[in-house]
């Protein structure tokens, strides 16, 4: 008993050894489960890897190595990703589609989080591995809407439009850590069509905490078209002010990263208030410190 420990620590630790130094796939790859490959298994395995990574891969081939002892289900490389999470990262849609068909299932949702995030620049083919994926039964809300809040912040507009059709997506999930939404995701990247689309979805009324938080990351970011259409939903300008401040924090925090255009914009916003003698404006620090002459 204690030879074979001793025998499966050696092992383990001279893959994680190999690894380290940039052994081949056939020296990396892990079987995370107890049933052993043989030597042809495990060099057809390591060569289905290695495919997985390459967007040409051939059907034909693919095959070939199957029939030759190659093993798709439960097997995954040293960083423990199965090759349709592989497949799906590097954007090998033929490999995906094969597997699919195959019934590997495994990491569906995972694969469909790389196959997005992975999506730099609005790839036709990621798109696709993205639509398969989910037509498989990948989860959309998947990570708290982590992979929804992805597709808006890469602006990536196909698969926006699936997203949003698909009935079952959650529009209101929150990222679990910071409390982010699609819409605070939508406005921090300027996506000013995604945010009036998901401002249409919001069946609850949208908080007046959310729409202030909103206003303050549009300003910061420099995003004048949506700090306008924040303001007329009801966000307010004022919110966040202290003694000595001009107007609110949503205005200090445009001032501070000079976006001249949205400071002069709530300083016309707040004329107009303060014209019809809105309350937020009249009672505002900085109309009581003007007012005092002490501004």
């Amino acid at each position: 008993m204690k030879k074979r420990m001793l025998k499966a620590i050696l092992l383990t630790y001279s893959i994680l050894i190999s690894t380290a130094h940039g052994m081949t796939q056939n020296t990396k790859l892990v079987c995370l489960y107890s049933k052993k490959l043989n030597e042809t298994q495990k060099k057809h395995t390591a060569l289905l890897f290695d495919q997985a990574e390459k967007r040409s891969s051939e059907i034909k081939e693919l095959n070939g190595l199957i029939d030759n002892g190659a093993l798709t289900h439960s097997y995954r490389d040293t960083h423990k990703s199965s090759l349709l999470l592989v497949a799906s990262e590097h954007g090998n849609l033929a490999m995906v589609r094969w597997l699919l068909q195959k019934g590997f299932k495994i990491d569906l949702n995972r694969s469909l989080y790389y196959s997005v995030s992975a999506n730099i620049h609005n790839e036709a083919d990621f798109n696709e591995i993205s639509e398969e994926l989910i037509k498989h039964g990948a989860d959309i809300n998947a990570g708290n809407g982590e992979i929804f809040r992805w597709v808006i912040s890469r602006g990536n507009e196909r698969l926006f439009n699936i997203f949003t059709q698909n009935p079952s997506l959650d529009v209101y999930a929150k990222n679990q850590y910071f409390g982010e939404t699609a819409l605070n995701e939508a406005v921090q990247y300027g996506r000013t069509l995604m945010f009036d689309r998901l401002v249409i979805m919001h069946k609850n009324p949208i908080t007046q905490n959310e729409k202030d938080f909103c206003l303050k990351r549009a300003a910061l970011e420099g995003h004048l078209v949506i700090v306008k259409k924040l303001l007329v939903l009801g966000a307010s300008m004022y919110s966040g002010a202290y003694a000595g401040d001009k107007l609110g924090e949503a205005w200090r925090l445009a001032r501070d990263r000079g976006h001249t255009q949205i400071t002069a914009w709530f300083e016309k916003v707040y004329e107009q208030d303060v014209k019809n003698k809105k309350p937020e404006a009249v009672d505002s620090l900085y109309y009581i410190w003007k007012s005092k002459g002490l501004s």
